[in-house]
């Protein structure tokens, strides 16, 4: 009987820990090649590339919770943070909406976590984002340019 216990008992742990050995990374999960399809800063969204530019963002996992974003844009007016910047300390949470289910995932571009959403990256489950900065100069607020994955 002991044995049958412990044979259960071992199939059972087994069973669990390659349940949880799937579980996906969140830095795997958000990793990948962004470019700009839209800027957000108004009511209507305008298309980039705007004014001939565009933002790139490259998402690079380094941990479970931790990647590196490395964002290539040039100074733009308000479409742009105003230069290329890379992140290496960047933390990934999940967020979850209606019924606990994952919904988007927040990538704090600072490293920490914070009540607000500027300088961060919002990515969707559909592998679009919202990417929030200020741009330089800027002194009306945040501004969204939203990015999907390519």
């Amino acid at each position: 009987m002991k044995a049958l216990f412990w044979s259960i008992a071992m199939l059972f742990v087994t069973w669990s820990c390659k349940e949880s050995s799937l579980a996906p990374e969140l830095s795997s999960i958000v990793s990948g090649s962004y470019t700009a399809q839209d800027f957000r800063g108004f009511t209507v969204p305008e298309t980039y590339p705007i004014n001939g530019q565009t933002i790139t963002v490259q998402i690079k996992g380094v941990s479970q919770d931790t990647v590196i974003v490395n964002i290539q844009a040039t100074p733009n007016d308000i479409y742009s943070p105003g230069k290329s910047i890379t992140y290496n300390k960047a933390y990934v949470i999940a967020n979850r909406g209606g019924k606990g289910v994952i919904s988007s995932y927040t990538i704090f571009l600072d490293g920490i976590v914070k009540g607000d959403l500027e300088n961060t990256i919002m990515i969707y489950t559909n592998k679009t984002g919202d990417y929030t900065y200020t741009p330089p100069g800027y002194t009306k607020g945040i501004v969204v340019t939203r990015l999907r994955m390519i």
